[in-house]
C-alpha cells in the first residue's frame, strides 16, 4: 500500500521557508564570486583586445583564437549581467520581508 504524504499547512509553510532561505543563500554565493570572476574577466578581455590591436603581428590561426577567447569574455560578461540583475531581485524579496515582519510586529502590537 503507498503512502501518500500530506502537509499541514505550517510544516508546507515551513518547507518553503526553508526553500527560500537555501535560494537566497545560494544567491548571495554567487554573488560574491560574481566579483571574483569580474575581476578575471576583465582581464581576459582586456589582454584579448590588446592583442588583437595589431592584428598583423598575429597568424589568421592565432588571431581567430584570440577571436574566441573574446567573444567567449563575451559571453561569460553577459551571464554575469545577468548575477546583477538577480542581486537587484534578492534585495528586493529582502526588503518585503522585512516589510512583511514590521507588519506582523505592528499588527501583533509588538
Amino acid at each position: 500500500m503507498e503512502k501518500s504524504t500530506v502537509l499541514n499547512p505550517e510544516t508546507a509553510k515551513t518547507t518553503e521557508t526553508k526553500q527560500v532561505e537555501h535560494e537566497a543563500l545560494l544567491g548571495r554565493y554567487m554573488l560574491e564570486m560574481r566579483h571574483s570572476l569580474n575581476n578575471a574577466l576583465t582581464s581576459i578581455l582586456g589582454n584579448a583586445e590588446l592583442i588583437l590591436l595589431d592584428p598583423q603581428a598575429l597568424s589568421p590561426n592565432l588571431k581567430l583564437q584570440v577571436e574566441t577567447i573574446r567573444n567567449m569574455g563575451m559571453r561569460v560578461n553577459e551571464i554575469m549581467q545577468r548575477f546583477s540583475s538577480l542581486q537587484k531581485e534578492l534585495q528586493l524579496v529582502e526588503q518585503q520581508g522585512r516589510t512583511k515582519a514590521r507588519e506582523k510586529s505592528a499588527a501583533a502590537g509588538i
